[in-house]
């Protein structure tokens, strides 16, 4: 049996609490239809571990706040604020869309060796 880990929970709790507060998506980018992305997590070090994944945003009732947490679960103070850089790209209307951001948390005494890259698409009506 896995044991939770406090520290983890309260992160989730602040994020959702964070994602509540936000101002919602609708109402910055009201003729926003849908919004996906393609998430490619690659660890920069020598272990080239990588987490894939694809994100479809509920934009009817989605926050304003694109924050993703870390990949890795012992990684401390770490995420990816992408929410400047997508809204930007959503205000001018882009379909298609991409960029890349590194970790800036710790795993014990070092600096968190991993960086996301996404690619996002959108459709607009």
């Amino acid at each position: 049996m896995m044991r939770r880990d406090p520290e983890a929970m309260q992160r989730a709790a602040d994020r959702r609490d964070r994602e509540n507060q936000a101002e919602r998506l609708l109402l910055r980018i009201p003729n926003l239809k849908s919004l996906s992305f393609r998430i490619a997590e690659r660890a920069t070090d020598r272990s080239g571990m990588e987490v894939v994944y694809t994100k479809y945003i509920m934009v009817d009732r989605a926050p304003a706040l694109f924050d993703i947490p870390c990949c890795e679960r012992t990684c401390r103070g770490g995420g990816h604020d992408l929410t400047s850089e997508i809204l930007q790209a959503l205000k001018k209307g882009k379909t298609t869309f991409e960029g890349t951001d590194r970790c800036c948390g710790s795993i014990r005494d070092n600096g968190c060796p991993f960086e996301l890259h996404f690619v996002a698409e959108a459709t607009y009506g």
